[in-house]
């Protein structure tokens, strides 16, 4: 009898067939996924400024071949299903809603969020009043030039701007929130600010102020806000970016902390002062709406440079002294695509900006001779700042072991180890990326987890012309883990660009604070809350003192 080969007798098994068609299908449904299961992605929009009412036509990829449930969000507002006119998979075509305003514009699927195109509502084009709204309010006559990308110089004319910028601000329109809404009993929108910490101001005059575009401006209206009250707006339109941020997933917390002065020793003789420097909640994009109320001692100077000064003068030796700070503030996640092929090489090494966070500092010592040798050997061979920002990155994350145990004064020590905390991490990357040539900053705050636990955090940012700071997160893309806080699929790729919104900082790069008296000592407090050059300054006459920094508590989430 002659034996039937083993792959024959398979064939003409009864249940080859079944199981043949089975396994094509699989195959098919796999292939399938692969080409279907993408987040959309929007090429273009047009037109990209328009009146509401308008037939706004999206253009890109992965958009699905029926909406089905999918939607559009322009600057926050859904249209209705009736404004919709075609859907096809890489076309939209929909009429802009009337309570549009000026922002992104997303597609959602079941896939995932695209990436933000900004639209602007024509109504929001101002016209210009021809002189101020009232005597000695600011009036803006003209901005020149009229467009620019972020971090652009332009210049603002007028009249009553006053002869020193003293609290002056300059005013932009921000990217729009996705889940924006306006709090209870908040009666005015946010802006992007020009801020003092990104060394935006030039030149502020009474009939001139020279201002570069500050990170979350998108095109819009100018406004100046002085003393007197708020000027006449001006539209600028916000181009050439090289890639999108965005804002999401909006919590609320309010949160308290604390100083406690204690067991004063003086020489007996003459006055005693102590000035206390506490950190607030650092506002930014990401971190907006902050509402502040304290104890029974009030800061002698509120919001200077990201603190509070707080003074206590003629201080008895067996009397304790508290400060009380407590915040209300939204943050919010941190999401960015950036087209490495569109970012700007080269910066301009001139400025103050770019001389102020390149180069090394009490905290940053990118002058050390291993982080000059091993920042070389890293990068060489790139010239591309974001890509080099990345290649630092990731040798961080394969070659330094999280260990939340070392010391976090021995910045070298720890990478002669390969060992780190989030502060070794951060300031690590924040030396690599400086020695570079890219502006970097360490930030210094809390990490929430659990219910309402915290525990002190570092992280960093880095900086793209006609972008802005970009953030990374080191300790968390290395293994870092607080109970139950949530888990992305893939730490090292999302904490590369992304943060979430556990996140709570309080400094954002070293705060550069001056001795006020030229006989008074002070005191920095290491591995703290807040990056600051000293946290107290005491006179000459108090010979010790004891001092409690209170950790963050949380009080509420929501």
């Amino acid at each position: 009898m002659t034996k039937v080969p083993v792959h024959r007798r398979i064939v003409r098994h009864r249940s080859f067939v079944p199981i043949l068609i089975f396994a094509i299908v699989l195959i098919v449904l796999f292939i399938s996924m692969q080409f279907t299961d993408k987040p959309p992605l929007i090429s273009s929009i047009t037109p990209e400024v328009a009146f509401p009412g308008t037939v706004l036509i999206i253009r890109g990829e992965n958009f699905g071949n029926e909406r089905k449930g999918s939607e559009v969000a322009i600057a926050g507002a859904r249209p209705t299903s009736t404004l919709y006119l075609e859907w096809t998979n890489d076309r939209i075509s929909v009429r802009v809603p009337e309570d549009a305003g000026s922002g992104m514009v997303l597609v959602s699927t079941r896939h995932g969020r695209s990436n933000g195109k900004l639209f602007t509502n024509k109504n929001h084009i101002p016209i210009i009043l021809s002189g101020p709204a009232a005597p000695g309010l600011p009036y803006i006559s003209g901005v020149d030039p009229g467009n620019g990308s972020v971090r652009s110089l332009i210049t603002l004319t007028g009249l009553n701007f006053g002869l020193e910028q003293g609290k002056g601000t300059v005013l932009f329109t921000p990217i729009s929130l996705p889940d924006e809404g306006r709090n209870i009993g908040e009666s005015l929108p946010f802006f992007a600010r020009a801020s003092h910490l990104d060394e935006d101001y030039v030149i502020w005059s009474d009939q001139e102020v020279r201002v570069h575009v500050p990170e979350g401006a998108s095109s819009g209206t100018i406004q100046i806000q002085t003393d007197h009250g708020m000027s006449n707006a001006v539209y600028f339109e916000v181009a050439g970016q090289v890639g999108n941020k965005l804002f999401l997933d909006k919590r609320g917390y309010q949160c308290s902390i604390g100083v406690r002065i204690h067991d004063v020793q003086g020489d007996g003789e003459g006055e005693n002062a102590l000035d206390v420097w506490v950190p607030i909640i650092a506002l930014s994009m990401e971190q907006r709406n902050i509402k502040s109320e304290y104890g029974e001692v009030t800061p002698l100077w509120e919001d200077y440079r990201g603190v509070n000064r707080f003074r206590f003068e003629n201080l008895e030796p067996f009397h304790s002294y508290e400060i009380q700070q407590t915040f209300w503030f939204d943050r919010y996640a941190v999401q960015t695509t950036i087209n490495p092929s569109k970012v700007i090489r080269s910066y301009n090494t001139k400025r103050k900006f770019y001389k102020r966070y390149t180069a090394p500092d009490i905290i940053i010592p990118n002058d050390n001779l291993a982080i000059r040798s091993l920042s070389d050997s890293i990068t060489r061979r790139q010239t591309n700042p974001y890509l080099k920002a990345r290649d630092i990155f990731s040798w961080l994350v394969k070659n330094m072991t999280f260990d939340r145990e070392v010391s976090s004064t021995g910045i070298i020590t720890n990478l002669e180890k390969k060992k780190g905390d989030s502060y070794t991490l951060a300031v690590l990357f924040t030396a690599l990326a400086r020695d570079a040539g890219i502006p970097a900053r360490p930030v210094a705050g809390y990490m929430v987890y659990n219910n309402k636990d915290t525990v002190k955090h570092y992280w960093a940012e880095f900086y793209l012309e006609a972008f802005g700071w970009v953030p990374v997160d080191p300790a968390l893309a290395g293994g870092a883990r607080f109970g139950d806080m949530p888990q992305v699929q893939d730490p090292v790729e999302y904490y590369f660009g992304n943060l979430d919104n556990h996140h709570i900082s309080f400094s954002r790069g070293l705060i550069d604070l001056k001795p006020l008296t030229p006989g008074g000592l002070t005191v920095r407090r290491k591995e703290m809350y807040s990056f600051q050059t000293f946290h107290e300054e005491h006179s000459a006459s108090i010979e010790s003192y004891s001092v409690s920094w209170k950790d963050l508590r949380l009080i509420d989430i929501w």
